[in-house]
This record gives structure tokens, C-alpha cells and sequence, in this order.
């Protein structure tokens, strides 16, 4: 999908990010926005475990109301059985992650840094190779 988006240049990422995934969702491509910060570690997913769908959430609560083998026999399974993973989507510029955080002006002076319109790639974050942050120096003096 390309796809043109004319943007002020106070925009904040993080919107682009949803504006994309809710395009995305619209194709029926089921993607998590994931919030980039300047914390080494935010460029990871969190934990599979962490997240419960709202479905499994009503069934888990139903089950701790009974108190009977089989509603224990069923939680175990749940368990074992993981879940969809979710898929997250990462934005790119210039081949660098991109903080939510930033607008889009401050990504095209520190991270773009070319004249032209900036261009901003979307992939299926890969938690064993994610994209590297950008290293924006103090100002020269």
C-alpha cells in the first residue's frame, strides 16, 4: 500500500503511527501501534503474557466464579494454547527508528535531513532485528 499523506509539520509521529494502523486496519492487516521513546528499551514489544484479549479476559472471570474441575482444566489450556501473537508496526526514516515523541519537522531536520519531503517507511517490527535509534548530536555552535 503507498499511500500520500500531506501533514503539517507540527504533526506529532505518534499520530502518523495511528493514522497508519487504523489505514492498515481498514485492509484487514491487524496492527498494534508501538510507542517509540528515546528508552532503549520501548523498542521492543512487551511480553505476549502482558496483553489479554477482551474475550479471554470475560472468560477468565467466569471461570474464577466456578469453582469446579472443569473451569481449571480449561484455564490450564488457555495457558498452554498461546493466542494470536500480536503484531506491532514500526515506522522507519532514513533507516532509523523514529520517537513518537518527535514531530514531523524534527524529523526532517534530524533525521531526514534533506530538502524534500520526508518519507516515512512502515514495517512488522521484528523483535530480533529492530530498526537503530537515531543519534542527533547538540547543535553545532
Amino acid at each position: 500500500m503507498q499511500s500520500r499523506l500531506n501533514a503539517p509539520r507540527i504533526l506529532q509521529v505518534k499520530k502518523v503511527v495511528n493514522y497508519c494502523v487504523s489505514k492498515l486496519a481498514e485492509l484487514s492487516v491487524p496492527l498494534m501501534p508501538l510507542d517509540v521513546t528515546w528508552d532503549p528499551d520501548s523498542r521492543l514489544p512487551p511480553p505476549q503474557d502482558r496483553f489479554m484479549f477482551q474475550g479471554q479476559e470475560q472468560q477468565q472471570g467466569q471461570q474464577e466464579g466456578t469453582g469446579s474441575a472443569e473451569g481449571a482444566d480449561q484455564q490450564q489450556q488457555q495457558q498452554q494454547a498461546p493466542g494470536p501473537r500480536l503484531q506491532y508496526l514500526e515506522l522507519t526514516c532514513n533507516g532509523m527508528a523514529v520517537p513518537c515523541e518527535l514531530s514531523v519537522a524534527a524529523v526532517k531536520k534530524f533525521i531526514w535531513r534533506r530538502s524534500d519531503d520526508v518519507l516515512f517507511i512502515y514495517r512488522v517490527l521484528d523483535p530480533a532485528s529492530p530498526a537503530p535509534m537515531p543519534v542527533i548530536g547538540p547543535p553545532a555552535a
